[in-house]
């Protein structure tokens, strides 16, 4: 692939990426305009679907002559490190448009993914690119997004302005809220429940990834999946400190988790460890629970939101299960006695 050399590169290669909110306007260099982005995320774990100081996407851009195909793109981004100060994101150098040129930008969040390997390459020499990532990591709670815009024509010296990116989510997003049924903690208010330890697994811990335009694929066959013994994550309480009762909720992994999207839950589980006591000179009575997640949602989908509220119930649990942004709940409530 041609890259811009020697002065050129000097004289071309610079500028300042712009995303939301961003108040700088492109500017003029040897009557060139300055490329600019702006960039949104759908819904999911970055909340309201803002960025954070110190986020950071890397961006790949090319561009070759409008409107002849087998002409070799010059490569003008390459995993670009894009870093936010909670007002403007800015990168090292400076990139302009130039007149008679067709623009391709693709982008990858976070910057560093912790993934074994990332490529963007063209399929068989047309656009878009395919994006894979390979040996990707969900226990690290990475959210992963990706974003594209191709084939922007420049024709005039005043270039094109801002290039947009909207972002969207690879991976499904889990909460596990914990909470005492209001009947039970109103006909007995010295009812408590103590949660001993808790795992997820049947899904692997690593996947890759190829995404080209709206389509994504997930591959789980190089890796081995998870078991109850070495689970996708885990909490244990051996000091007895995430006790709940009245009206305290309390999140069972401490925090959302971040999974593979599946169309096949039947191997997916969650395992539960609990003791209930009805007052605080009553014995403890132990109690454990193996839920296959198939018989609370048919499936995970990237981008969306699962809230599985454990309500304690005397012995049982009822799970209640909500999709975020959906019209509709999938699940309902589930009794797990």
């Amino acid at each position: 692939m041609d890259k811009i050399k020697g002065p050129a590169k000097m004289m071309f290669l610079a500028g300042i990426l712009c995303i939301y909110g961003c108040t700088k306007h492109p500017v003029q260099d040897a009557g060139h305009t300055e490329i600019g982005f702006s960039a949104a995320c759908t819904k999911a774990a970055i909340d309201n679907g803002a960025f954070s100081a110190g986020d950071a996407f890397a961006v790949y851009g090319y561009y070759s002559p409008i409107g002849n195909m087998s002409a070799q793109e010059t490569e003008i981004f390459n995993a670009e490190k894009v870093s936010f100060d909670g007002n403007n994101w800015t990168y090292n150098g400076a990139r302009y448009w130039i007149p008679g040129n067709e623009y391709d930008f693709y982008a990858i969040f976070p910057f560093d993914t912790k993934a074994r390997q990332i490529s963007v390459e063209p399929t068989d020499g047309e656009t878009p690119r395919r994006i894979t990532i390979t040996g990707f990591d969900a226990t690290h709670s990475i959210d992963l997004m990706t974003a594209a815009n191709t084939g922007i024509a420049c024709e005039s010296q005043s270039g094109n302005g801002t290039v947009g990116l909207t972002f969207r989510h690879h991976l499904a997003r889990l909460s596990f809220p914990c909470e005492i049924e209001a009947a039970t903690a109103a006909a007995n208010p010295s009812y408590e429940v103590r949660i001993n330890e808790a795992c997820i697994y049947g899904m692997t811990r690593q996947g890759d990834i190829a995404i080209t335009g709206d389509t994504e694929t997930w591959d789980f066959s190089n890796y081995g999946t998870t078991t109850e013994t070495s689970p996708f994550c885990a909490f244990s309480d051996a000091a007895g400190d995430k006790t709940i009762s009245g009206t305290t909720v309390t999140d069972l992994f401490g925090d959302d988790i971040l999974l593979f999207p599946s169309a096949d839950l039947s191997e997916y589980r969650l395992h539960i460890s609990f003791s209930t006591r009805n007052d605080a000179s009553s014995e403890w009575k132990d109690e454990t629970k193996d839920i296959t997640f198939s018989s609370l949602t048919a499936r995970w989908e990237a981008s969306r939101h699962y809230r599985y509220t454990l309500t304690f119930q005397g012995n049982n649990i009822l799970f209640t299960v909500n999709i975020a942004d959906w019209n509709e709940s999938m699940g309902g409530i589930i009794t797990v006695e």
